[in-house]
C-alpha cells in the first residue's frame, strides 16, 4: 500500500501557498494547511477536500504553531513536508534546527 506524503503548508490562503496546497492534494497527499484567518473560504474554494486540514495560525504566536503541529500529528500522525508559503520573499542561510527563535522570527 502507497504512503502518501504529509504536507504542512504555511500561508495557503494565496499565492504559492495556496497553488502548492493543491498540487499536492491533487497527487493524493495529505494537507495541513494554515491561515491567519477565515479559514472556510479555503475549504469552501477547495471544495472541502478529505485529505485536507485547515488550521488557523499566527507564525508569530509560538502556542498557535505548537497547536497547528498538534493538530497535523492528531490528524495525519505525522508531517514529512513543511512550506513556508508566504514568505517566499524572503530567506535564511544555515540550517534552521540551529537557529534561534529570534533568527527565525526575523
Amino acid at each position: 500500500m502507497k504512503q502518501h506524503r504529509v504536507w504542512f503548508i504555511m500561508g495557503a490562503s494565496f499565492g504559492f501557498g495556496l497553488e502548492i496546497t493543491m498540487a499536492a492534494l491533487s497527487t493524493g497527499a495529505r494537507v495541513v494547511s494554515t491561515v491567519r484567518k477565515n479559514p472556510e473560504q479555503l475549504i469552501e474554494s477547495l471544495g472541502n477536500h478529505p485529505h485536507l486540514q485547515v488550521v488557523v495560525m499566527d507564525v508569530t504566536e509560538e502556542s498557535a504553531v505548537k497547536e497547528a503541529v498538534k493538530t497535523a500529528i492528531v490528524r495525519f500522525e505525522r508531517i514529512d513536508v513543511l512550506l513556508n508559503g508566504f514568505m517566499g520573499f524572503m530567506g535564511f542561510m544555515g540550517a534552521i534546527e540551529e537557529a534561534t527563535n529570534a533568527e527565525v522570527k526575523q
